[in-house]
C-alpha cells in the first residue's frame, strides 16, 4: 500500500524509468521481481529455470515441514491416549 501511495505522490522521473530499463537489460544483475526474471531469462524457459534453480533448496523445505508434520501429529496421538488414560482412572 505504501508504494502504490508513493508512486503517486512523487511518480515516476525519466531517470527512474531509464534506471528501470537498464537494471532490466543486464543479464549479471539478479532479478528482484518475478516480471524481470521472465523479462531477463526470455518467455521460452524461465519456469524451467526457477525449477532447477530452486528445486534443491525447495525439497529440503517440503522434506523438513513433512517432519514437522508428522511430529505433530504423532505428539497429538500420543496426547489424547494419555488423555484417555487419565480419564478411566
Amino acid at each position: 500500500m505504501y508504494f502504490v501511495i508513493a508512486r503517486y505522490v512523487q511518480g515516476n522521473t525519466l531517470e527512474d524509468l531509464r534506471k528501470d530499463i537498464k537494471r532490466t537489460e543486464d543479464a549479471c544483475v539478479t532479478a528482484l521481481s518475478i516480471t524481470e526474471f521472465i523479462e531477463k531469462r526470455g518467455d521460452e524457459h524461465w519456469a524451467d529455470d526457477i525449477v532447477q534453480a530452486l528445486g534443491p533448496w525447495l525439497m529440503l523445505q517440503i522434506a523438513d515441514m513433512a517432519n514437522a508434520f508428522e511430529a505433530l501429529r504423532k505428539y497429538v496421538a500420543l496426547s489424547s491416549f494419555w488423555l484417555r488414560i487419565t480419564d478411566q482412572i
